[in-house]
């Protein structure tokens, strides 16, 4: 048995460039490497009991949901204070927060293209894992709280559009638009 969740969205599934987090015996974990190697890039081995694969993944998204609601927080922030998108995504993109992830979302938001992405639903439904891991192991997951009720609204707002449409819901709130301006 093979426990395998994979993170990397489309853009990387298009490339077959997903990253892999396997949990299985050993034996079982090399006779499968070739499959992995197919859809995958970065391939890791995170134990031989099922669920840790899962579990990997779970402490994963908070890391992937925490990013996308400070994200569209940041952009919204800055934008509501008059200073160019633009500039705000090459500073930040550029200072230690910069990421792959970062930006490539960005990018879309700037363009206000919401449907090249991970849909809403699918990161909503991943966190909800997280919540419960965090519940099975007793444990508070104070950011990945905050995120999944942000992923919440955005899901209910937005439920046909990807996840950086969590910035839709903060302009709302904030009556602005982060959108290219030149």
């Amino acid at each position: 048995m093979v426990d395998s969740p994979v993170s990397g969205g489309p853009i990387r599934s298009a490339k077959g460039e997903l990253t892999l987090m396997v949990a299985a015996k050993n034996d079982v974990f090399k006779e499968c490497e070739k499959v992995f190697q197919a859809i995958g890039k970065n391939i890791y081995h995170v134990g031989e009991k099922i669920g840790m694969g899962q579990i990997t993944k779970a402490a994963h998204q908070i890391l992937v949901g925490a990013t996308f609601t400070a994200m569209a927080e940041a952009l919204v922030l800055g934008v509501k204070a008059d200073i160019k998108p633009e500039v705000l995504c090459e500073v930040m993109g550029n200072g230690v927060a910069g990421s792959f992830l970062f930006s490539s979302v960005t990018e879309l938001v700037m363009k206000r293209n919401f449907k090249t992405l991970g849909n809403i639903g699918t990161l909503h439904k991943d966190m909800d894992i997280t919540m419960e891991v965090g519940k099975k192991y007793n444990l508070p997951l104070y950011t990945a709280a905050a995120s999944f009720e942000m992923l919440k609204a955005t899901k209910g707002l937005f439920p046909d559009d990807d996840c950086g449409a969590i910035v839709k819901v903060l302009e709302k709130i904030a009556g602005v638009e982060v959108r290219k301006t030149e």
